[in-house]
């Protein structure tokens, strides 16, 4: 083969790598408890909170989002999507659409403040920008949020599934007509929440929606479930992110009776389905995301 000559590249060095512009990919918004529930936990450890009480925190959450969730990713990174489920924050004041612009306002502030430093205005530094995915949810309660208490009492006799799949398409008809008639940077849907009990086929017609209206999917799979969630992930909702996939080579954790060869399914998902459609996996710590 011949020797290999000597590099003629400068080494890569930790200074190098720190200095990139970075971007993340998998930026969660919203928290996973309701306000008055996160008060009393707060009250009971002794935690100060911004604010007291629920339309306090709702202020912070919306209005302060620039200050208090989205100054430490730009130190970080020049690029972030920011996903969030608007149908957990509905309320009688705020629908889905007035929602999703009050974010984009916080977000866009965040982005004419930014860029207008000199570095920037010079060329010296890279623009920062951002992109927001819109994230139903495999299952939830009535207690989750006004929007889905009020989804069960208008169908009180619906199945579970069918009231998932109900949401789920008219949170997928919301992005693209906040994407394409009010011109909102909507870069994606999000499909997240339990996985056990709870496959991504309910949410097919969703994705089919999406797709057929050229907005990229992503779906949280392998997270707490085995490898065939990402299957159903990448084959049912067409997923071309997988966020989290911790269990994606957990053999152990495959269960369909019908698979004889765990060890070949997962390569033939790895290598096949993954690789060959370069499906990413994004590997999520509580700071930052990886995608590889």
């Amino acid at each position: 083969m011949g020797d290999r000559r000597p590099s003629t590249h400068p080494p890569i060095t930790t200074e190098f790598l720190k200095a990139l512009p970075k971007t993340d990919l998998h930026l969660h918004l919203d928290g996973s408890v309701r306000l008055t529930t996160l008060i009393e936990l707060a009250e009971q450890e002794g935690i100060e909170l911004p604010a007291n009480t629920v339309e306090g925190l709702k202020e912070k959450v919306f209005k302060e989002h620039y200050e208090s969730r989205l100054v430490p990713p730009l130190t970080l990174g020049r690029y972030i999507e920011v996903r969030f489920a608007p149908q957990l924050h509905f309320n009688d004041k705020m629908d889905i659409p007035q929602i999703v612009h009050a974010v984009n306002n916080g977000l866009k502030r965040a982005k004419d403040e930014f860029n207008d430093c000199d570095g920037v205005k010079e060329g010296s530094e890279p623009e920062f920008n951002y992109g927001i995915i819109c994230t139903a949810m495999r299952m939830f309660a009535p207690v989750f949020s006004e929007y889905y208490r009020d989804l069960s009492r208008c169908h009180q006799f619906a199945p579970d599934k069918t009231l998932q799949s109900l949401a789920s398409i008219e949170l997928a008809r919301a992005a693209v007509h906040l994407r394409d008639i009010d011109g909102l940077p909507i870069v994606g849907f999000d499909l997240a929440g339990s996985e056990n009990g709870f496959p991504p086929k309910i949410h097919n017609e969703a994705f089919d929606y999406v797709t057929k209206n050229f907005m990229n999917r992503t779906v949280h799979a392998g997270e707490a479930f085995g490898p065939e969630s990402i299957v159903q992930a990448i084959v049912g909702c067409s997923a071309q992110r997988i966020g989290h996939g911790y269990h994606l080579f957990s053999t152990e954790n495959v269960t369909n009776k019908d698979i004889k060869d765990a060890d070949k399914f997962v390569h033939d998902l790895v290598q096949v389905h993954m690789r060959a459609r370069r499906n990413p996996l994004q590997m999520v710590t509580k700071t930052s995301s990886l995608s590889v």
